[in-house]
């Protein structure tokens, strides 16, 4: 996919407020009474809060991650010390570790507190084994400990140390202390995920969720968060069925809880509605979101930026469906409200751009993407500079632009630089390093020079597998455009192997009724009918119309694309009455469209 669109996970709250907040976009150069105010804001000290800068520097936090992530890591910082702070300690020596390891935490000393915290787990898990009689109650405080520093490693990033402390915390919870269990399990989970160790996250989160459960009832609060958590990793995994089944569980329960009004209802719809998006089911996706959204502009003022959020997912969801009058309403009254809150030069405004220069771009209206994209390219490298990945983006955009304008060697120039800003920042074997190769493959592709493109499909291909594994359907994308490369050079044998790689990948992760299953069964139809194969293409052209028309509607464009292919097929056979007949629905489909 050449054009991305700048998605943001909605994550449930227990409340957001709506006034205006200090948002942080660098953490080179910040002011000093930006610093108090920030500090002041996030109920932390100036000392910790400068050491929490390091921290996004160091750990290379795209800009537009910025603010979130530091939220976040306060967020950590706070529970951490109220932590340390609200425990009783017979033992007076531990009392006092805790003591200093909370001054440590709040100045910013985190190796200092972390060292502390050890020495006071390593104190406890001691005496609990030379007293047998109070042996869970320091097994209990032990496990907090390392759960503390846990929570001090996720405040760094330092997801792998994290998750380490997480799994000793969990070894040293007492039988008894199953909800205490669950939380750390929880917290096991969050980071291996982050790790991208999927496995053992869903490992850990369906043993939390039980726990809870059990432990807690079907119906508190706890559980949703439970539902949740996995629902996100199941969402990420492309297992949108299982994640459609924890979102719905969780729904009921957090409007028993909260009430059917809560931003958290918002949230939870909100979460829903992408999974059915990336499933193909977007009237299902703009119910779910219209809803979310009537309760935020009630729940929070109608200008709060995470309106602006929502307004963004539903704009996508109506474009996904050819309504793109609406969507195009919905993308200019979000980024209206950013335009309000920030200023034009802002971060949020370039992923706006770039998102309703997308559009155009299926509108066809190519004289008015290009401004927005250069727009989008100018704020991202005054703001990040011109190496920054997220500058690399709207680079790969632009190429796409030039590509469909036949200006292959202004696109080509774009995408090299595109994917040189890649691989410096990531290394050679990230994810966003195979999206550039796939991108000037596809470019090699238009020149027809496809012994340039084989190898880099093949090398965007093996940098995916070692990411994903080979059944996730981002490398079924790659296969089918491999195939293609494969067709065009008349490697028939080779091609119908990558459509059929694609194709068994895709219908196990999404089901038939899905966009990109409908795009590699129309794949293999043109190889099948390149070689002559006509039932067989017939079979496969027919399947994807069935699809396109379940998921879409009888008018949709994408409808009459699936009609035309069977128009070809049949005129090459020379069933040209038949074809008459289908081409007749075709223009009528399209007259349509053209007057929404």
């Amino acid at each position: 996919m050449l054009f991305g669109v700048f998605l943001r996970w909605a994550r449930y709250t227990k409340g957001l407020k709506s006034e205006k907040h200090i948002i942080l976009t660098n953490t080179e150069v910040v002011p000093a009474e930006t610093i108090r105010q920030l500090a002041e804001e996030l109920g932390v000290t100036r000392a910790a809060l400068k050491s929490f800068f390091k921290i996004l520097k160091q750990k290379q936090v795209p800009a537009e991650d910025l603010d979130s992530t530091l939220r976040n890591i306060a967020k950590q910082h706070n529970k951490l010390l109220s932590e340390l702070k609200s425990f009783a300690y017979e033992d007076t020596y531990i009392g006092e570790l805790m003591r200093q390891a909370s001054e440590y935490l709040e100045q910013g000393h985190f190796d200092r507190a972390e060292v502390l915290l050890n020495q006071a787990s390593e104190r406890d898990a001691k005496a609990a084994k030379d007293m047998a009689e109070s042996a869970d109650e320091r097994l209990l405080r032990a496990a907090n400990s390392k759960g503390q520093n846990g929570d001090l490693k996720w405040i760094q990033l330092e997801y792998s140390q994290a998750a380490t402390y997480f799994r000793q915390a969990v070894d040293l919870v007492p039988k008894d202390a199953q909800e205490t269990l669950a939380k750390y399990l929880n917290c096991l989970g969050l980071v291996q995920f982050d790790l991208g160790n999927y496995e053992n996250a869903e490992k850990s989160l369906i043993r939390a969720l039980t726990i809870r459960e059990e432990a807690l009832g079907p119906m508190h609060l706890d559980v949703a968060y439970s539902l949740d958590n996995l629902g996100k990793l199941y969402h990420k995994q492309g297992k949108y069925e299982e994640a459609e089944i924890l979102y719905q569980r969780a729904l009921p329960i957090i409007k028993d809880n909260v009430g059917p009004n809560h931003i958290s209802v918002a949230t939870n719809l909100n979460n829903l509605a992408l999974v059915y998006y990336d499933q193909g089911k977007y009237e299902n996706a703009e119910l779910l979101i219209r809803q979310g959204l009537a309760i935020m502009e009630k729940a929070l003022e109608k200008e709060h930026l995470d309106v602006a959020t929502t307004l963004n997912n539903l704009a996508m969801v109506c474009q996904a469906q050819g309504k793109y009058d609406d969507a195009e309403l919905f993308y200019k009254r979000a980024m209206s409200i950013q335009e309000k809150m920030w200023g034009d030069e802002h971060l949020d405004i370039a992923h706006s751009l770039n998102n309703l220069a997308a559009l155009y771009w299926k509108k066809e209206k190519y004289e008015d993407t290009e401004p927005l994209l250069n727009r989008a390219l100018k704020i991202f490298e005054n703001v990040l500079g011109p190496e920054h990945p997220d500058s690399a983006a709207i680079l790969d955009n632009l190429a796409a632009l030039y590509v469909n304008q036949g200006r292959y060697s202004e696109a080509e120039s774009l995408q090299k630089r595109s994917l040189a800003i890649r691989e410096k920042v990531w290394g050679h074997e990230h994810r966003d390093v195979a999206q550039s190769l796939n991108n000037l493959a596809v470019l090699y592709e238009k020149q027809k020079r496809y012994a340039e493109a084989e190898p880099l499909h093949q090398r965007s291909i093996e940098i995916l597998k070692k990411i994903f594994g080979p059944d996730h359907p981002n490398v079924a994308t790659n296969l089918n455009n491999l195939g293609l490369v494969y067709q065009e050079q008349g490697k028939y044998v080779e091609a119908e192997e990558s459509y059929q790689k694609a194709l068994t990948i895709l219908k196990n992760a999404f089901g038939l009724v899905h966009p990109d299953v409908v795009t590699n069964l129309t794949n293999l139809g043109l190889l099948y009918q390149a070689q002559g194969k006509y039932i067989e293409a017939e079979g496969l052209y027919r399947q994807a119309l069935e699809i396109r028309e379940k998921a879409l509607g009888p008018e949709h464009p994408s409808v009459a694309r699936s009609l035309s292919n069977i128009v070809g097929l049949y005129q090459v056979q020379g069933r040209r009455a038949e074809a008459e007949q289908l081409q007749k629905r075709v223009l009528e489909i399209e007259k349509k469209n053209d007057n929404k």
